[in-house]
């Protein structure tokens, strides 16, 4: 309940209070509440869920995620990447699939941003840096366990700005497979609770010009359905400014800059909430 009433980053959500041992008053609906620990004992046909959200980071294979159908579901959306799920990105890659991955939120970030910008020229190489705010996985204090490949990971989230793996890394070029042998990038955590920033760095096989690659943009916004998942800004935004933010890729014009073939772009994107928003898109 605590959990569920009190958030640190976007709030206080009222209106939850605990109606039995089994349900939950969420708004005035009643929530059935479960305490299975296999997939495929959650009661999904009895209470008539249609597609589930699998978002413990427990169950992460197709075969794992096939005991929620076979307990009633007729659907099941993955929220973390996976081996063997057929991966998605609104406006990249859809599926009919009855389960997907929805990749991760850095990669819901960069796949239609990097598809949109290869329709206006071809691409040669694409690197990109995400500035990462901290999340579960981190530690409060040092921690470094020998079972780490990467040392650095277990070092105070607070204290430090600690280079990780980006997840984009491998899924890119799932999503956009020209991306193959053609892409480099790492995140880094900074001591921030929301909020990301993604350097990417773009080289183009010909010469472009700022207004060319704005104008791009624009009309893709306008009129090529990218609205919501891609936008640009000119307000001077700083990471707390992008909470609750639904939109995957906010372009920051300012921080906008092309030489020749080569582009930097900055965009924004609130790490949870877009994620959120482009995965409960894929249910609807």
């Amino acid at each position: 309940m605590n959990q569920l009433t009190f958030d640190s980053i976007y709030g206080i959500l009222n209106g939850i209070s605990v109606s039995g041992e089994e349900s939950l008053s969420l708004l005035g609906q009643s929530v059935h509440v479960t305490h299975c620990m296999s997939p495929v004992e959650i009661p999904w046909k009895q209470y008539g869920v249609s597609v589930v959200f699998e978002c413990s980071g427990r169950f992460t294979t197709l075969s794992q995620c096939e005991g929620h159908r076979a307990a009633g579901c007729e659907r099941v959306i993955v929220a973390t990447p996976s081996k063997d799920i057929p991966m998605v990105c609104k406006r990249v890659r859809e599926s009919v699939a009855p389960i997907i991955s929805v990749a991760s939120p850095s990669t819901c970030c960069l796949a239609p941003l990097l598809h949109l910008l290869s329709s206006l020229s071809p691409i040669n190489h694409v690197s990109f840096t995400i500035v990462h705010s901290i999340t579960s996985q981190q530690h409060v204090m040092d921690q470094v366990s020998p079972e780490e490949a990467d040392m650095r990971i277990g070092r105070a989230a607070g204290l430090n700005i600690i280079p990780m793996k980006s997840s984009a890394s491998q899924c890119l070029p799932i999503l956009l497979p020209w991306l193959e042998g053609h892409l480099a990038g790492h995140s880094v955590h900074v001591p921030s609770f929301n909020g990301c920033l993604a350097e990417v760095d773009v080289q183009f096989s010909s010469p472009q010009s700022r207004e060319s690659v704005l104008s791009h943009l624009e009309n893709a916004v306008k009129y090529g359905g990218m609205k919501d998942v891609i936008d640009l800004t000119n307000e001077d935004l700083v990471s707390s400014d992008l909470v609750q933010c639904p939109t995957s890729c906010v372009v920051d014009q300012k921080l906008m800059s092309v030489s020749d073939n080569h582009l930097h772009l900055s965009c924004w994107f609130d790490n949870e909430w877009s994620y959120c928003s482009r995965a409960v898109e894929f249910a609807m």
